[in-house]
């Protein structure tokens, strides 16, 4: 992780503990953004949510595949 982002997080009483603690808050406020952005994402694209509807796809896997497969029908044989 980079310095610029581990920075904010730093606590008084500089100890290995307190590191290690900021740096797990700051990696865990990252990833929860990235999860809101992609949850926000998903519920505006229609073919997301289509997918989301099959059981054991959620947000995020429909979302990955959304964005790594634009338009299915260029992949389909006729």
């Amino acid at each position: 992780m980079l310095a610029r982002y581990v920075k904010p997080y730093v606590k008084r009483n500089k100890t290995d503990a307190a590191d290690a603690e900021a740096i797990c808050e700051a990696v865990t406020r990252q990833i929860a953004d990235a999860d809101r952005r992609i949850l926000a994402w998903h519920r505006s694209n229609a073919l997301s949510r289509k997918l989301a509807a099959i059981p054991g796809v959620g947000p995020l896997i429909a979302s990955a595949l959304v964005a790594a497969v634009p338009n299915p029908r260029l992949t389909c044989s006729p």
